[in-house]
């Protein structure tokens, strides 16, 4: 399954990341840039 969040944030902590990534309760990896951010929340 593929899945891309397209919105404009204020940052990109892990907090930020939360919220689009709550729908996926069973997301076990994420493919992305070197961002920690994303890296975090789906840790």
């Amino acid at each position: 399954m593929t899945a891309i969040s397209c919105r404009n944030a204020k940052n990109r902590t892990a907090a930020t990341w939360k919220k689009p990534l709550e729908p996926f309760s069973g997301l076990e990896f994420a493919v992305s840039d070197a961002a920690k951010g994303i890296g975090s929340a789906v840790a």
